[in-house]
């Protein structure tokens, strides 16, 4: 781009979170048009889903789409995060993004790459941003002495350090804080401010008047979990998570502290407590030879997350980052030898789904609620604060149980005295949950004699169902599974749980569930890995047991996926293979596919339990003794243990009167509505459903908006 000595050019700032202020303080010193840098929102995250390679990682397509954005908005010159290493978020990936961007636009733009990487030491940072000041007015035809430069710089990193500390104070009292949105506008505000700020002392006036405002908000008592969030780049994300909002969700509906250790003031301060204690010189001992600067962060964030005393840790990566793989083999391999915290770890991408994160984060939150006060807490949006049982009737007081999964519906009625079973039903939904539980609550409904006193709902569908039958509590399936399998094996050590398209395995420990884990998007250790084979065989599911253990020996199926097995399967039955020796090797693929996708080398222990509808097939529950040398417990009611969790976890919370509806419901409609709620950050995406009655249904909001 030719440009004359008094040409204006128009910046663009690529978002760095805090960073951001920074050089936002640079190119207003040296008299740039910029536009400002602002956080990745809805825009940006649809963006994102459409723009870079296949093999790009999402932070990197937000980036881009990020730079899309400030290009069509008029940016000439877009300053944009880089760095050294191993890394695709570096030099020779964000070149790439220069060529893209000028294709898509059909004009030159000018390009600054700063150097983000925070494994370096304050001397050497002040060096680079120096030169890339220097740089930066090369490019934009400004002049300006090196000391005003120098200045320049010193002023942007007290609003680096000033925007970090209110931050932190922000986030760490949002659990105590009635006003989530209002919370989050001071944050917003102040970061407007900043960006205008022009001297030390409007840096500090913006600081003093937004803490005071926050510490203001700050109301109520203290939670009784915290936990930390680590994974260096991704943090930046969270209020505008590829899903939704992780603080909100954290904070103000499972009512958890978040304590914070990712800050862009500690990577540049070398007294600053993430290099401070020792953290960052352990991390390199975890890591011996160094990948890229990442990893190293994310591990000294766990070690200062440990001197903080947390109760756990949510290590955010995405997939196909190099540096956030290398750091969480590191942290796993060293948990207990640096006595870190249990961690749950979620990698994603921008398709990801709700609910795949809130059941692993609900799920991770009970864990550690069991571990710390050896009984469950009763949480979540959907929840009623648990009362004393109102005076018993002359009939009993029962207890309702539902578990609607992927492909099949479980409801079960408990005495609210006994907690004994007395009635139960299984059915399999044929891809129409609605309709098949309707039938299943009205036959329910005929042997039920007594009084339902509190509703609890589990498994995949259980928003909707929940809000369908009127639920007094909803709680993920991990927590559901784990309180059954307590109430009836106290001294179980593993679960294993396998559903039609999920599997889970939960570690036990006096009761208490301190781990789990759930397959990835491979359905090859589910129930659904044996329906295709069996729908494509033409021999009913409920069989495969009894016909298996007919075989005298068992084919080894190749491949680890359904793709692969079938593949398998069909030259060996043009082989002429016996059919009972291929349905056994089906079984053991499974059970051999489950260890490799779930519990993929974690320590288990006997006594073992098989839970779910898969366990009815005694040739499942065969090679799982197989390929542990020990025998492993079917429980009686092995396919509603769910519902039964579901039902134990209601009679914690019974209310004053019941949210059901009765075991007669009406008809539900399709989808009459889909939009979505711009009430705040979290963009839920509402879906809204009719009663043949009229009453609309609205599903999909993290909040009691709808």
């Amino acid at each position: 781009m030719a440009l004359g000595s008094n040409a204006s050019v128009k910046a663009y700032i690529s978002y760095m979170r805090e960073y951001s202020l920074l050089w936002h303080h640079i190119a207003q010193g040296i008299d740039l048009d910029v536009i400002p840098p602002r956080p990745p929102d809805r825009q940006t995250v649809d963006v994102a889903k459409e723009c870079g390679f296949d093999y790009w990682c999402y932070d990197l397509r937000l980036i881009l789409a990020d730079l899309l954005i400030g290009a069509k908005d008029g940016g000439q010159l877009l300053i944009v995060p880089g760095g050294h290493g191993t890394c695709m978020l570096g030099h020779a990936t964000a070149a790439m993004m220069k060529p893209m961007i000028e294709s898509s636009f059909e004009k030159e733009v000018k390009w600054l790459i700063v150097n983000i990487n925070p494994a370096v030491m304050f001397r050497t940072a002040f060096a680079s941003l120096l030169k890339e000041a220097k740089l930066l007015c090369k490019l934009s035809n400004r002049s300006a002495m090196p000391h005003k430069l120098i200045k320049l710089i010193i002023e942007g990193l007290e609003k680096v350090k000033a925007y970090a500390k209110l931050h932190e104070f922000v986030v760490e009292h949002l659990h105590v804080m009635n006003d989530y949105d209002g919370a989050m506008s001071i944050l917003r505000d102040t970061y407007d401010k900043l960006l205008k700020s022009r001297s030390r002392a409007e840096i500090a006036s913006s600081y003093e008047e937004a803490i005071s405002k926050a510490k203001g908000m700050v109301c109520g008592d203290k939670a009784n979990i915290s936990v930390s969030i680590i994974g260096d780049f991704y943090t930046t994300m969270l209020s505008s998570f590829p899903v939704f909002d992780l603080l909100r969700f954290l904070a103000s509906q499972l009512g958890v502290r978040v304590v914070w250790v990712m800050d862009w003031w500690s990577f540049i301060n070398p007294f600053g407590e993430l290099w401070g204690n020792g953290n960052y010189r352990k991390a390199m001992q975890i890591l011996g030879q160094r990948v890229t600067g990442s990893d190293i962060i994310t591990v000294s964030a766990a070690l200062r997350a440990r001197r903080k005393d947390v109760d756990g840790l949510i290590h955010l990566s995405v997939f196909g980052c190099t540096p956030e793989a290398t750091a969480v083999g590191a942290i796993d391999f060293f948990k207990e030898k640096y006595g870190l915290p249990p961690i749950c770890s979620i990698t994603f991408d921008e398709h990801t789904q709700p609910d795949a994160v809130k059941v692993r984060i609900e799920a991770f939150i009970d864990t550690l609620a069991f571990k710390k006060y050896k009984s469950v807490s009763v949480h979540g949006g959907q929840r009623q604060k648990a009362v004393e049982a109102q005076h018993r009737s002359n009939h009993r007081d029962m207890l309702l149980g539902i578990d609607v999964g992927s492909i099949s519906a479980k409801v079960v009625i408990l005495d609210a005295d006994s907690k004994a079973v007395v009635y139960k039903a299984y059915e399999r939904t044929h891809g129409n949950p609605i309709e098949t539980l309707r039938k299943m609550l009205a036959d329910a409904g005929r042997e039920c004699k007594g009084k339902i006193v509190s509703v609890g709902v589990t498994g995949s569908g259980r928003e909707l169902i929940g809000a369908f039958v009127g639920a007094d509590l909803i709680r993920n399936e991990v927590t559901a599974h784990a309180v059954a399998v307590r109430h009836y094996i106290p001294h179980a050590r593993t679960v294993f749980e396998i559903g039609g398209q999920d599997s889970k395995l939960i570690l036990l420990q006096d009761g208490i569930p301190v781990s789990f884990s759930m397959n990835t998007v491979c359905a090859a250790g589910t129930g659904a890995f044996l329906d295709h084979q069996a729908a494509r065989l033409g021999i009913p599911v409920e069989m495969f047991g009894e016909i298996a253990r007919r075989a005298k020996k068992k084919v080894k199926v190749g491949g680890r996926c359904t793709v692969f097995a079938e593949s398998d399967i069909i030259l060996r039955q043009q082989a002429g293979q016996p059919i009972e020796e291929l349905i056994a090797g089906l079984c053991y693929a499974l059970v051999r596919n489950y260890f490799a996708n779930v519990v993929s080398g974690r320590a288990i222990q006997p006594p073992y339990v098989l839970c779910g509808g898969v366990a009815a097939n005694i040739a499942i529950k065969e090679a799982f003794e197989e390929m542990l040398t020990c025998e492993v417990y079917v429980p009686e009611h092995f396919n509603v243990m769910g519902a039964i969790g579901a039902a134990l976890l209601a009679a914690e919370a019974i209310p004053q009167r019941t949210s059901f509806r009765g075991f007669e419901l009406p008809s539900l409609e399709a989808i009459t509505t889909t939009f979505e709620c711009n009430g705040c950050s979290n963009r839920c995406l509402i879906r809204c459903f009719k009663t043949t009655y009229g009453k609309e249904m609205c599903i999909g909001s993290l909040c009691q908006r709808w």
